[in-house]
């Protein structure tokens, strides 16, 4: 028989909750949640997350309610994604991580094996995310430390032309740029050049890098990254 009462008062809507026909959704005038007969709690190990209310179990909606949610999800006894999973193990890892400890998700076929899924992704997530803020300080520590092995800023060239002109852009070049003939000897001496009246093209692609301790470099084949060393570029000369 559904309840008609709950520990948030006075049962103002009721709804069978997956296919068990002992676990209800209620709501009253303030607050709802999941009510399930305490043999069934008792059969999902759950019982602990929940409120015992006369002869229920009850688990408050956002609260406790995930851990009743998945539990019968386990079980294939209530409809289920990938976002209500989600969502159920963002709220019991805030609420109840202990409930997950307690899982042995191969036990409990596809719903578990996407669990999993679920949860290691967030785990590659979060890696990557302490890894990338791992990245940040300590670019910002070599920024202090004017560490001459961080490159700062980084952009494409192509010919000697635009080599000198943001060579002017930027202040912290200190002497001028070499003129057109001696970037023809660099090329030479890198064995990885071709000339055009008036112009010098490095094969592949070069940029030019400024470090923390304001020198600049020609560099090729170079990427974007948080972190970004000269000793990991292909350094073609320094300016």
């Amino acid at each position: 028989m559904a309840p008609l009462n709950s520990p948030w008062g006075k049962v103002k809507e009721c709804q069978p909750f997956g296919s068990n026909p002992e676990v209800f959704w209620v709501s009253s005038s303030s607050l709802g949640g999941v009510m399930m007969a305490q043999n069934i709690a008792h059969q999902l190990k759950i019982s602990k997350y929940g409120k015992s209310f006369d002869d229920w179990i009850c688990f408050e909606e956002d609260l406790e309610e995930p851990v009743a949610f998945l539990a019968l999800a386990l079980r294939n006894e209530v409809e289920y994604n990938r976002d209500t999973l989600r969502h159920a193990l963002m709220k019991i890892k805030a609420w109840s991580p202990d409930f997950l400890d307690s899982l042995n998700f191969e036990d409990f076929g596809s719903c578990g094996k996407l669990v999993s899924i679920i949860l290691e992704k967030e785990r590659e997530t979060n890696e990557q995310l302490n890894n990338e803020l791992a990245m940040r300080k300590r670019r910002n520590q070599m920024i202090q430390e004017r560490d001459p092995n961080l490159i700062t800023s980084a952009v494409q060239i192509h010919v000697p032309t635009e080599l000198k002109k943001y060579t002017r852009k930027f202040q912290n070049i200190s002497e001028g740029v070499p003129e057109l003939e001696q970037l023809r000897m660099i090329a030479r001496e890198c064995e990885n050049y071709q000339e055009e009246p008036e112009l010098l093209f490095l094969k592949g692609k070069i940029s030019l890098v400024w470090t923390a301790n304001d020198e600049a470099y020609l560099v090729r084949d170079h990427e974007n990254k948080t972190l970004e060393l000269l000793s990991d570029n292909n350094v073609v000369a320094k300016i």
